[in-house]
């Protein structure tokens, strides 16, 4: 159960000393003069699932900024109608308050609410879902990939929209291990050196297993867009690059930067344009299936002219000996030829 989880992972050796600053300040904020005004957060739980009718029972936590994080302060569940309340909440300008609802093991948030002596009631309305194990309904659409060749490795960017279409929140279900859920892989190469994500939301919910990178993070329907960068070592003056498909695909976009762009050539059935010091592939049409694998070549990587140096240098050098030995053996024949006559 969620509130299970919530309250158990405060009762940790460091959360004893949290939660009892959490009764302390929430002790103090009824009791001081200070805070002698109190507001009402009140509000409605809607199922999303089916067509928005009210939520009953459903368990509603209420959350306040305590030492620069939200904490659990109260607790409650919706009647019959799927509304909820919670009062007698101190009322002070830098106070905010989250209520939210738990439903299947997912937590959905209301936007953060502050009370003020002007505005001691809120009212808000939380749309909460029913949660599925599968099938696997996510979809992804304009999945961008641009791919940065630099010295000794190339640097790889990506951006898709991760879209639930369906009106259930997809939670996916353990399979060889009870206590691993994955709810979505990343099939980027084994070989990369570090992976870095925009989000920190995502950087703390993925964990490399076996060299993939793993989720199990709860999708909602609706759509989110995950964006990550990683770097993958060549040694070699050429790449060769491989990563199949994470999910079903209407859309792909794979961009090189590179001053050759003739050097260039991959498998994507898509149509090829060229900007400058870049070449970019772009799908159309048909929809790319999971495990369609993208392959990518590049020849000749770009070289700086400091690497051809001692080659260019040593070319001079033999054309500066040629030169002076033709001058010479012109001079030498000369004297001969005067003679000659």
């Amino acid at each position: 159960m969620v509130r299970q989880w919530a309250w158990r992972n405060l009762f940790t050796s460091a959360g004893r000393t949290t939660i009892l600053t959490v009764v302390l300040c929430t002790v103090f904020l009824r009791i001081s003069p200070a805070f002698a005004n109190t507001g009402s957060i009140r509000g409605t739980i809607l199922n999303g699932s089916h067509n928005q009718q009210p939520m009953e029972n459903a368990q509603v936590v209420l959350r306040a900024q305590l030492q620069r994080q939200f904490l659990v302060i109260e607790e409650t569940t919706t009647d019959a109608a799927g509304m909820f309340q919670f009062d007698e909440l101190p009322v002070e300008d830098g106070i905010q308050y989250i209520p939210g609802a738990n439903q299947g093991e997912v937590h959905y948030p209301s936007q953060p609410v502050l009370l003020t002596r002007e505005k001691q009631t809120a009212d808000v309305t939380i749309v909460a879902y029913e949660s599925a194990t599968e099938p696997n309904p996510l979809l992804i659409h304009e999945h961008e990939i641009d791919v940065h060749p630099t010295p000794g490795a190339l640097e790889f960017t990506e951006s898709m929209i991760i879209e639930n279409p369906s009106k259930f929140s997809y939670v996916g279900q353990a399979n060889d291990k009870p206590d691993r859920v994955v709810t979505f892989r990343l099939s980027i190469p084994q070989d990369f050196e570090k992976v870095t994500f925009e989000k920190e939301f995502f950087g703390r919910r993925f964990l490399l297993v076996d060299g993939k990178l793993l989720t199990g993070i709860p999708w909602p329907p609706g759509k989110r867009r995950l964006k990550f960068t990683y770097v993958i070592p060549n040694d070699s003056n050429k790449a060769h690059w491989r990563r199949t498909v994470d999910l079903p695909c209407s859309e792909m976009r794979l961009t090189v930067n590179t001053d050759n762009p003739a050097n260039v050539w991959c498998n994507l059935d898509s149509s090829r344009s060229i900007t400058g010091e870049s070449v970019t592939y772009t799908t159309s049409g048909s929809t790319l299936p999971v495990g369609h694998e993208i392959e990518l070549q590049i020849g000749e990587l770009s070289t700086s002219l400091m690497a051809y140096g001692r080659w260019t240098a040593l070319a001079i050098l033999v054309a500066i000996v040629g030169g002076t030995s033709f001058l010479l053996s012109r001079q030498e024949k000369s004297p001969g030829d005067n003679r000659s006559r």
